[in-house]
């Protein structure tokens, strides 16, 4: 097996070469490379899964999906293999099939095996509607019904994902916030790189020509973090803690939109003020600056109170407990009164089924 897995993924390598030397003979953009590129990744990921645990058929499903994501790429630059060009459909069906049967390669129940015959009659579909197989079926339309299938396919793969969570309790749980923050990632940056170049400070920063082709790269980016994510999860989850990454991705993300939006707005309404006495200058930039330099500390520590509020709520409640306590061993001076504050303390952080407190008398 583990020949048969890195046999696929020397070829899936030798295949994004060939295509990298057509790319560049032929002019064609090189920024679309790039979600190749992570489907190489991807592969490799489900070679390690694949090697490690044989058994676990997502693996092997995210090695087909990097194999087929890349001969359809071949076929765009190939016109004699042009009949592989449809493949970027069942790529992405296999890559959706993974994180429903993630974390154990099995189904959730089996009342979701329909899903398997679902993901097979997509796939056939995006295939079809990519190289009009069906003479007799309007233009367009064999792909549009494929299209909606697979947006089918992501919602029950999202819906698996929660009842799992909702089921699972440990180690389960731990991987399954895995996939979900590599979810995360890649909403939040294709939804924030889609905005920023159609918005007004996209047409600013790129000129006239807002660069549509430079999309597929930070989507390839976000779009790695879901089959890392998938890696880490099921080979080696316990070497990082995610309840703290997801901690910091939420404090730094807000803080970071709050600090652009910041920065922008205090642009224009200093630019406004400041026009009439300095036309031309760069005074209303290095005002901006100063603003959102003041306003990180701040804002991150508000930012973090919040988050901890909303989404570690015991964790906020022992720390303020712990501080309260502190407060108080400074300035008590009955033991009596202290062992009980201690034991509280202790009650409200911990929460043991069973607290004492021995303290050793003096010795006479």
């Amino acid at each position: 097996m583990r020949l048969v897995a890195w046999s696929a993924f020397a070829v899936c390598c030798l295949i994004f070469g060939v295509t990298i030397l057509l790319v560049e003979s032929n002019g064609g953009e090189v920024a679309l490379l790039s979600i190749a590129l992570v489907m190489i990744a991807t592969a490799f990921v489900g070679v390690l899964i694949a090697v490690q645990r044989p058994n676990n058929w997502i693996g092997w499903l995210l090695i087909a999906s990097g194999l087929a994501w890349n001969l359809s790429g071949l076929a765009q630059q190939y016109a004699i293999v042009s009949w592989l060009l449809g493949l970027w459909g069942p790529s992405a069906v296999l890559l959706v099939l993974a994180t429903i049967l993630f974390p154990d390669g099995r189904l959730p129940s089996s009342h979701w095996r329909p899903i398997v015959a679902i993901a097979a009659l997509d796939s056939l579909l995006l295939v079809a509607g990519t190289q009009n197989l069906f003479a007799w079926a309007p233009k367009g339309l064999i792909g549009s019904a494929g299209g909606l299938l697979l947006a089918s396919l992501l919602v029950s793969s999202v819906g698996a994902l929660v009842l799992r969570f909702h089921r699972a309790r440990g180690v389960e749980r731990q991987q399954l916030k895995w996939v979900a923050f590599g979810f995360a990632c890649l909403t939040v940056l294709f939804l924030a790189t889609t905005a920023l170049v159609k918005s007004p400070f996209g047409h600013g920063l790129f000129g006239d020509r807002v660069p549509a082709d430079a999309l597929p790269v930070p989507f390839a980016v976000g779009f790695a973090a879901l089959p890392i994510s998938i890696g880490i999860a099921i080979l080696r989850h316990r070497l990082f803690d995610i309840d703290v990454l997801i901690n910091r991705t939420l404090v730094y993300g807000a803080l970071s939109a709050m600090l652009a939006a910041t920065y922008f707005i205090s642009i224009l309404v200093f630019e406004t003020l400041s026009s009439p006495l300095t036309a031309g200058s760069d005074v209303a930039v290095a005002l901006s600056t100063l603003a959102v330099v003041a306003l990180f500390q701040p804002l991150r520590r508000r930012i973090q109170g919040a988050v901890d509020r909303r989404f570690y709520r015991s964790r906020y409640d022992a720390a303020r407990t712990l501080d309260a306590f502190s407060v108080r061993l400074r300035d008590e001076v009955d033991l009596e009164a202290l062992r009980v504050s201690l034991l509280g303390a202790v009650d409200q952080t911990v929460h043991p089924i069973q607290a004492d407190l021995w303290l050793r008398g003096r010795a006479s």
